[in-house]
Parts: C-alpha cells; sequence; structure tokens
C-alpha cells in the first residue's frame, strides 16, 4: 500500500485549480489581509502588560514603591524638557511619533503617574537615552554615560555649526 501525499502550503488541491503565485503560494495576500491593525495589536500588547505588571507588583511588594519614584522623575523629566506649556507640547512630540497620547495622559504622568512601558520606549526615541536613564537610574554609570555621551553629540554639533561658518 503506498503513501498517499498530503498537499503541502500553496499545492494545488482541486485538479485544474492553481492557486496564485507569490512567496506563499498565493496566500501571503490572504495573511496580509488577515494581520490585526497596529490599533488592535498596541490594545493585546496593552492588555498582556497590564496583566504582567500586576504579577509582578504582587511578587515584588516594594516594585510599586520603585515605580512611583519612576513616575516622579518621569515628571520631573518631562518639566525640565518644557518648563512652559508642558502638556501641549510632550503631546505634540508623541503624535509626531505616530503615538497620539490624550491630555489626561500626559497631565497624570506630570502628577506623577508612571507611563506604561511603550510610552517610556517612545519618550527613548524621542528624548534619547539620557531622558531614559534619568528615570530608570539616575546618578548610576548608564545615566552618567548617557550624559556625557549627550553633551559630545551636542559639542560636535555646535562644532559642525561653528566650523561651517568659518
Amino acid at each position: 500500500m503506498g503513501r498517499t501525499r498530503v498537499p503541502l502550503f500553496g499545492d494545488s488541491v482541486l485538479p485544474g485549480f492553481e492557486p496564485a503565485q507569490g512567496v506563499f503560494g498565493g496566500f501571503d495576500r490572504l495573511a496580509e489581509l488577515s494581520r490585526p491593525s497596529p490599533a488592535m495589536q498596541h490594545r493585546v500588547y496593552v492588555a498582556a502588560l497590564r496583566k504582567s505588571t500586576g504579577r509582578l507588583r504582587e511578587a515584588v511588594p516594594e516594585l510599586g514603591a520603585l515605580i512611583a519614584l519612576a513616575g516622579q522623575r518621569w515628571a520631573a523629566g518631562l518639566r525640565g524638557l518644557y518648563p512652559a506649556h508642558t502638556v501641549k507640547l510632550v503631546m505634540r512630540d508623541f503624535h509626531a511619533l505616530g503615538l497620539p497620547v490624550a491630555q489626561r495622559t500626559v497631565e497624570g504622568w506630570l502628577e506623577g503617574q508612571s507611563p506604561r512601558l511603550g510610552h517610556f520606549i517612545a519618550a527613548v526615541q524621542l528624548y534619547g537615552w539620557e531622558f531614559g536613564a534619568a528615570v530608570i537610574a539616575p546618578g548610576s554609570e548608564v545615566a552618567q554615560r548617557e550624559v556625557l555621551r549627550s553633551e559630545m553629540r551636542r559639542l560636535a554639533q555646535e562644532l559642525d555649526r561653528v566650523s561651517g561658518e568659518v
């Protein structure tokens, strides 16, 4: 008795029917159409993050105090970037990055509420590693290194500007 060949992904299962050509035998378009939207991906990500953060807070009681401290540093960092019109300017920055935040969210941050991980990562993209290190571990070797790197980049830009004027 011979073995029956099972049709593989992209193989024709109907006589005379050939799937559209493509990387996955015509199924690449179907995969593209069934891919969740970025908004849905974000919702799923946020739900999973909330669940895992809650479990972590239960396992490590002092984590709540560390998160609260990070929230205070986050607020101080944002106010340091924009002493005036902080809410409006932070909203503008996040919107430009493609991650709009509500006014109430930014107001909560300025009251000391810690950001979600996605917002923290976006802030590092916007404001640099120096900002992230100052929120998580100010005074640490990593934070000091990032401050120095930031200062070196600023000085290099200033040097380029001055040498271009000469």
